[in-house]
């Protein structure tokens, strides 16, 4: 898709209402960070983390135990998983270079960030509460 505007209005529509749940939940939003070179010292610049550092880590590990649905996953579950695999395949299918970059100690920042066409780093960021 090489329309920025029908690619963030696509984005925007499949991350409408969608929630991811750590221990506690937090919106998907829509991350545009423009003409942003990759790597984890120019991201973290660009979303305000104060020591300049985090994770990387792969849309798998990221995507997997979002889409997963057991047998006895309530109908909500399986509904939200099937978004969730919604999501990730238009990644997949409008990005290049996605990564996911984790931000914080407890409190993590989380983006999901690919190359659109135009040579923006766009994607998705949510919030992730991790005290295990």
């Amino acid at each position: 898709m090489s329309d920025p505007t029908a690619l963030k209005a696509s984005l925007t529509q499949l991350c409408a209402g969608l929630v991811y749940i750590s221990e506690t939940d937090a919106d998907i939003r829509i991350a545009d960070l423009g003409p942003l070179e990759p790597g984890v010292t120019a991201i973290a610049k660009a979303v305000g983390s104060t020591d300049g550092s985090g994770e990387v880590s792969s849309v798998e590990e990221f995507f997997s135990p979002l889409i997963a649905v057991y047998d006895d996953a309530t109908p909500e579950r399986a509904a939200r998983a099937k978004r969730f695999l919604e999501l990730r395949s238009w990644l997949e299918e409008n990005l290049r270079d996605l990564a996911v970059y984790k931000f914080g100690g407890v409190r993590k920042q989380v983006y999901v960030l690919g190359r659109a066409e135009d040579g923006r780093l766009i994607g998705i960021s949510t919030e992730a509460v991790t005290t295990g």
